[in-house]
């Protein structure tokens, strides 16, 4: 078996520029990696095969109805009147529902906030942010 040392790291302010560059820009890949293990891992254990330094629980339970019309009777009978949950639609739902055009009507109904930066890896061509900070996107 080989050994793989992972350096356990509670300021990443020591971790020298190249080091912290070259484990941004390869997250996702060295995620994707890691959760490719764990699954295969899983798979191990759930065939009864043995991994060092790992086990199985079971998952979190979950309940669901085994009859809704039934269940809808017996909570309103308990005294809940109303067991549903109502939500308004998101600003994406409703414009994929009645068309980008008609979105125009409701310009007044909902803003649009920036999203957060996302790391990326260097090498990717993207054009350069149109603002820096936030006084620039509203003219202070």
């Amino acid at each position: 078996m080989s050994t793989i040392t992972i350096p356990v790291v509670d300021d990443y302010g020591t971790l020298d520029a190249e080091t912290l560059g070259y484990l941004a820009a390869n997250a996702k890949d060295i995620a994707k990696y890691l959760e490719g293990a764990r699954a295969y891992a899983t798979k191990q254990l759930e065939d009864g095969k043995e991994v060092p330094g790992c086990k199985l629980k079971p998952g979190p339970k979950r309940r669901e109805w085994v009859d809704e019309k039934t269940a809808i009777d017996a909570i309103r009978n308990a005294g809940l009147n109303d067991p549903y949950e109502h939500v308004l639609l998101s600003v994406p739902k409703v414009e994929k529902k009645i068309g980008e055009g008609a979105m125009d009507a409701l310009r007044g109904a909902y803003y649009e906030k920036p999203g957060r930066p996302v790391l990326i890896s260097a090498t990717v061509a993207t054009p350069p942010p149109i603002a820096k900070h936030a006084a620039d996107d509203f003219g202070f």
